[in-house]
């Protein structure tokens, strides 16, 4: 429902009220007029709402512009809650312009990275160290079963943070050449668009698709489309991203971060989800939800409150992705690491392992959850229809098939005292991984497929000097 009918520039809006609201909010934070929360509250509820201002335009780039703009803004929104929250507790957690702007593009600095990858190498020496000692007393070569678990998250931890640290590109190394590199891959990028649009001008899709549908491989033709167009959303995302950061990067002299990290060799649906699709919101759900649902948990059942907000700066800045398993106290990970006296604390012990699994299990969903209410929103918004909540049944669903990995491959560990997927080789992960995402990718993509708002949107940004010949190429080929 709008609160006004105003009639306003759409591209001076959306330039001007992005930067207008962060410096608005950083300003608060700075001279402490309210409390940061409060602050939170205010700009991120001015985000939500300042759509709700503008009268819809009826011209269709207009129009796209503003629903745009309206999915934008709750991105935005939820952005300024979490920095609340930081702020919140630990004081002057922004210094400076520079460490907002960064924060506010990467949910992080790169005094927070460096923090996380030093306490996750220290974890993983004292680990090491402990299995080496373990070993040489006569345990018969096998560690714990907590110990080998305990193992394997934090190295699947420290790999993929290693490898965003590695991808990270500091302002002094951004030079003519590499942006040389950046122009030809944003290019790149485009051409992916042209020619998926002039796929699908070639070769309409189906608009009538039913409502929570999966692909069964049933279909070559349905086959093609749905990786047709999940190239081109990994594509306009990138570009728009890569092209906007380093705007960003130039003005304020920030390191420029990577928003994917080769999606398509993940492994499975965890490695997808928790380490290399956009990277950039990962700490964002994990403050507003994973960490007060793990929290809560742990609270009604007695245990001891961790991983929140709360905790101050170090503890945000070891905070991880949701589906890892959540770092265990000082005092459990020594019973793990000494084993049990007694067959009463061994039982103990075994208990706590398991109410901290089904605790992680909860607060990942909630996380999944937190993500199909914003994906919903926005499909709402752009599509200008009643939600079919196809969003959340695949969101839910992925969150469902993490889970399970977690768990059954904990079980096996703790059975086995080994991993045993360790020596399945990487490619058969890769194809299995792609064939659950192309399974489930209707629950998606078929929203956009019925209105047909793929072919819209593109129209608008496509030359026919570039479309033309690559529609007959394929009016030829298909």
């Amino acid at each position: 429902m709008k609160l006004a009918q105003f009639d306003v520039n759409m591209p001076a809006l959306v330039s001007t009220a992005t930067p207008g609201l962060s410096l608005l909010f950083f300003g608060l934070l700075k001279t402490r007029l309210l409390p940061p929360r409060i602050s939170a509250a205010v700009i991120s509820t001015t985000a939500f709402l300042l759509p709700t201002l503008v009268r819809t335009p009826t011209e269709p780039q207009k129009w796209f512009v503003f629903h745009m703009l309206m999915a934008y803004m709750l991105l935005l929104g939820l952005r300024f809650i979490d920095m609340g929250l930081v702020e919140s507790a630990a004081p002057n957690s922004f210094p400076t312009l520079r460490d907002y702007v960064e924060s506010l593009l990467t949910t992080e600095t790169r005094a927070s990275r460096d923090a996380k990858a030093r306490s996750l190498r220290k974890r993983i020496d004292n680990l090491a160290e402990f299995i080496s000692a373990h070993e040489s007393g006569g345990s018969g070569g096998k560690a714990s079963a907590a110990f080998n678990n305990e193992v394997y998250e934090a190295r699947v931890k420290m790999e993929a943070l290693s490898r965003l640290i590695a991808r990270t590109v500091p302002r002094n190394k951004q030079t003519w050449r590499y942006f040389g590199r950046v122009a030809a891959s944003v290019a790149g990028y485009y051409l992916v668009l042209v020619a998926g649009f002039a796929f699908f001008v070639a070769n309409p899709p189906k608009t009538d698709l039913p409502v929570m549908h999966l692909f069964l491989f049933n279909d070559a033709k349905r086959a093609v489309d749905l990786i047709v167009i999940g190239g081109m959303l990994y594509s306009v995302m990138q570009a728009a991203y890569i092209t906007l950061f380093h705007l960003s990067s130039v003005l304020f002299d920030i390191p420029f971060l990577p928003l994917m990290d080769n999606p398509f060799i993940s492994t499975s649906p965890r490695d997808f989800w928790s380490n290399r699709w956009n990277t950039q919101i990962k700490e964002s759900l994990y403050r507003l939800s994973f960490a007060p649902v793990m929290s809560f948990l742990d609270g009604s059942s007695g245990g001891k409150r961790r991983g929140t907000a709360s905790r101050g700066r170090t503890k945000a800045s070891d905070s991880w992705w949701p589906w890892a398993s959540s770092p265990r106290s000082k005092s459990a990970s020594k019973t793990h690491a000494g084993g049990s006296k007694s067959g009463s604390s061994g039982a103990r012990a075994a208990a706590r392992r398991n109410r901290e699994l089904w605790h992680t299990v909860v607060a990942s969903m909630s996380a999944f959850a937190l993500s199909a209410l914003v994906h919903e929103y926005t499909v709402f918004v752009m599509l200008d229809r009643p939600t079919t909540l196809e969003q959340t049944a695949f969101f839910l669903l992925h969150g469902a098939i993490t889970v399970a990995q977690v768990v059954v491959g904990r079980a096996c560990r703790t059975a086995l005292r080994f991993d045993p997927f360790a020596r399945v080789p990487a490619w058969a992960f890769i194809v299995l991984n792609a064939a659950v995402f192309l399974a489930t990718s209707p629950l998606f993509f078929n929203p956009w497929f019925r209105e047909n708002l793929l072919m819209k949107v593109s129209g608008m940004l496509m030359p026919p000097v570039l479309v033309n010949p690559l529609v007959r190429m394929f009016k030829s080929v298909m």
